[in-house]
């Protein structure tokens, strides 16, 4: 298994295409479209979507599909901040998380917030020195960490990276690994178990911002 780095992406936001979609529509009047004006717009919005490529795309063990409800691959968006989407066999994402960095107006670490949206939403957040602060997952979603945690370990090592993001790509994947492993720790131990992840999760988002030339170092 390999994970196949793709490019980093340039951040545009949904909305934003979909907007540049229907502008371009205006240069060639083309056939007139009839039904619900919010339908054809999130239609739009799901087409920009699928136009953005992951960074990375990590395939999924045979063990970790059980834990996971069908998750066949991870798909790695490196954007403002970590986006990682669990895909179904029919390219539906099933699963989705967010590794989120919040700075004060000098650009210091205030803390990181460790969100799932899908399939459930909760969000797992640490200040500045790696202590929780508060925590609204439940406990079935560490499962779903747990495989994102296994999976990208077992390419980790193998990874076939594009040389101008090396640096780059391995941090993120070592953001998601890390943060992911602290977020599955302090929900199978009720938080007993967070202290140490969430240092370490920390120091993965400063790795991140260095390599990503978020901030300077």
């Amino acid at each position: 298994m390999g994970i196949h780095t793709i490019h980093r992406s340039i951040s545009f936001t949904s909305i934003g295409l979909a907007f540049v979609a229907i502008l371009g529509g205006c240069d060639s009047p083309g056939p007139s479209i009839q039904g619900n004006s919010a339908e054809l717009l999130t239609t739009q919005i799901e087409a920009a979507e699928q136009r953005v490529e992951p960074d990375a795309v990590i395939p999924a063990s045979p063990e970790t599909l059980a834990l996971t409800d069908g998750v066949v691959s991870w798909s790695v968006y490196d954007e403002e901040n970590v986006r990682i989407a669990g895909v179904d066999a029919d390219d539906r994402v099933i699963v989705e998380l967010q590794i989120q960095v919040d700075h004060d107006d000098s650009g210091a670490l205030l803390g990181v917030a460790v969100q799932m949206n899908a399939p459930d939403s909760g969000t797992l957040t640490f200040d500045a020195s790696g202590q929780l602060r508060e925590s609204t997952l439940g406990g079935a979603q560490g499962r779903l960490f747990a495989a994102l945690v296994a999976d990208i370990q077992a390419v980790e090592g193998g990874a076939e990276v594009q040389r101008r993001w090396l640096d780059c790509a391995a941090a993120t994947l070592q953001l998601g690994l890390v943060c992911g492993a602290a977020a599955a720790t302090c929900l199978t131990t009720f938080g007993v178990g967070c202290a140490l992840g969430g240092a370490e999760c920390v120091a993965a988002v400063l790795d991140w911002q260095c390599a990503c030339n978020i901030t300077s170092c």
